[in-house]
């Protein structure tokens, strides 16, 4: 475990203790994040680029666009306990390959890699998909990747690029 992971871990634990606490676990997707460009928008701009790109074949997530998670925290927001949100588990290559499909950006410049030949700065798992079922049982929240890529697409920024001030 890095501690990315035990700090998110002790943060739960806090809050668990408390009544009426939600939980919410996700893989978010979208083309904007503080302090690093976002692994779409690093594909995206690349692939437009005409560069190639490696994705792992064997790091696994279960991506949500953060317009779905925003919905689902509205539905959520008189649940209790913990939920996780996401589509269906898929690889980073695969998340690629759906993401430059949707664009119409040419998919055989994303090649095939193994998390096991590089050197990562921090560990990393290899699985961080989110088995989803408890929230689709009792909420009646899903989705899929290529639900998820269709909707980031569709809010795709018109290439204007901000930075919020602090």
């Amino acid at each position: 475990i890095n501690m990315y992971a035990w700090t998110k871990y002790m943060a739960e634990q806090m809050f668990y203790r408390y009544e009426n606490t939600l939980i919410l676990r996700f893989n978010s997707m979208s083309w904007f994040t503080s302090g690093k460009t976002p692994l779409m928008t690093w594909i995206k701009d690349s692939l437009e680029q005409q560069r190639s790109i490696t994705l792992f074949t064997d790091q696994f997530t279960s991506p949500i666009y953060v317009g779905t998670l925003a919905n689902a925290i509205e539905t959520l927001f008189e649940a209790q306990g913990i939920y996780h949100l996401g589509s269906e588990r898929k690889s980073r290559w695969e998340v690629g390959i759906a993401l430059a499909k949707k664009l119409n950006l040419d998919s055989e410049l994303i090649r095939k890699g193994s998390v096991e030949n590089v050197s990562l700065f921090a560990p990393r798992p290899k699985d961080v998909s989110l088995d989803c079922t408890k929230a689709k049982q009792e909420w009646g929240l899903s989705s899929t990747l290529d639900i998820e890529i269709e909707r980031l697409v569709y809010d795709k920024p018109n290439h204007v690029c901000f930075t919020p001030s602090l």
